[in-house]
C-alpha cells in the first residue's frame, strides 16, 4: 500500500500498545515496516519539531505491504479511536481507506 509520511505517522500513533502473543508480533513487524530508515530521515529531511509535531521536506510516499491481520489491526484501532470520540481530522482519510473501503 502507497503511505506517505504523514499516513505512516498517524497509522503508527492509533496501533494499540497490547495484545496477545500473535497481535503484539505483527504489530512488530508493522511498526518496524512503518518506522523510518535513517536514509528516508536524512533524504527527506524528516524532523522532530516542537510539541511533538514531525516535520519534512517534501512529499514522499513508499509502497509498505500490509498484511490481512495487520490491516484488521488498523482499521479496529481507527475504529475505536471513532467510537470514542476521539477521531481526528486528520484521520479521517486513512480511516475512510481502511475502515469504508470495500
Amino acid at each position: 500500500m502507497l503511505l506517505d509520511i504523514r499516513d505512516r505517522l498517524l497509522i503508527l500513533s492509533v496501533l494499540p500498545n497490547e495484545g496477545n502473543i500473535l497481535t503484539i508480533r505483527i504489530l512488530r513487524d508493522l511498526k518496524n515496516a512503518l518506522s523510518f530508515t535513517e536514509e528516508e530521515i536524512k533524504e527527506h529531511g524528516i524532523k522532530e519539531a516542537a510539541e511533538g509535531f514531525t516535520t519534512w521536506d517534501a512529499p514522499y510516499s513508499k509502497d509498505i505491504a500490509i498484511g490481512e491481520k495487520a490491516t484488521d489491526i488498523i482499521k479496529d484501532a481507527l475504529k475505536a479511536k471513532s467510537n470514542s470520540g476521539k477521531l481526528s481530522i486528520e484521520m479521517i482519510d486513512l480511516y475512510e481507506r481502511f475502515v469504508e473501503t470495500k
